[in-house]
């Protein structure tokens, strides 16, 4: 693993399995780890949870997760309808999503100049960060809502994503293959690139260049193009402006890198001396 701690550091291995509850380390508390796995049920838009549906996801006992969701209820981060006696997450949640993009003043400094470099290409303009095995969207700037996920927070899988390969790039070859390794890699178009060695080509380009693209891996017809920024401390994220083409051939891939990069590079070149990002 690299000695660059981004995000999660020498955790990351360990965060691509958050249901693995049996943890030798003596520092490790389970109660607290169930607390947050019964937490991360409530996704792929699903508003409101039973105990029945908590069980069958998190495989926990029955009485383990009353005990659980009565905890979190008394504590504020789940609201209960109860019509139906179910569970759902309530706004408190997005306090300490705030309190995490406050503590990174790159996001902060970053927001003007992401504004003005999607004026300026009038494409969609994102910022992510790795978490763990995926991206996560911390900036979203889109001109038109053109698919349901436009909300920060999102998360992606990483080796099928610009932002990811430009991430998975601070590492060194080997840690990077491991994490690709690590993956559940799924065709999600017929372009999709799945094998290891070839997404580590990707992640060695993106290094080499200073830059990644990728054409309709996740999206048909979506192209996207990310470049690097870093703050002070050396901590990486990726720029990501993103359209949709007509048609995907070299010749349109071409344009879109050619119109976008020169001012995607010189934003994020920027973005990042206003951060102290080391030279």
């Amino acid at each position: 693993m690299s000695n660059r701690d981004f995000e999660t550091g020498e955790r990351m291995k360990d965060e691509t399995q958050p249901h693995d509850l049996q943890q030798a380390s003596p520092l490790y508390v389970a109660s607290l780890a169930r607390g947050m796995v019964l937490l991360e049920s409530f996704r792929d838009g699903a508003p409101l949870l039973g105990i029945t549906d908590l069980v069958r996801i998190t495989g926990f006992e029955k009485n383990l997760v009353q005990r659980l969701t009565n905890t979190l209820y008394q504590m504020g981060y789940l609201g209960k309808d109860q019509a139906r006696r179910k569970y759902y997450l309530t706004p408190r949640i997005l306090t300490h999503s705030f309190n995490y993009l406050r503590s990174r003043k790159l996001f902060a400094l970053a927001m003007p100049a992401l504004i003005d470099l999607r004026e300026d290409l009038h494409k969609a303009v994102n910022m992510c960060v790795l978490n763990g095995t995926d991206i996560t969207y911390v900036v979203r700037l889109w001109l038109k809502y053109y698919h349901e996920a436009s909300l920060f927070g999102e998360s992606l899988p990483a080796y099928s994503s610009a932002g990811g390969r430009m991430l998975l790039s601070f590492f060194s070859d080997e840690d990077a293959l491991a994490l690709i390794e690590g993956m559940e890699r799924r065709k999600l178009t017929p372009h999709t690139r799945v094998d290891p060695m070839e997404l580590l080509d990707e992640v060695r380009k993106a290094r080499e260049q200073g830059y990644c693209w990728q054409a309709g891996e996740f999206i048909e017809k979506e192209i996207s193009v990310s470049a690097p920024v870093s703050d002070a401390d050396g901590k990486p994220a990726a720029i990501i402006v993103t359209s949709l083409l007509k048609k995907v051939t070299p010749e349109t891939c071409q344009d879109f890198i050619d119109e976008t990069l020169p001012s995607l590079l010189a934003t994020a070149s920027s973005i990042s001396r206003l951060a102290g990002a080391p030279a």
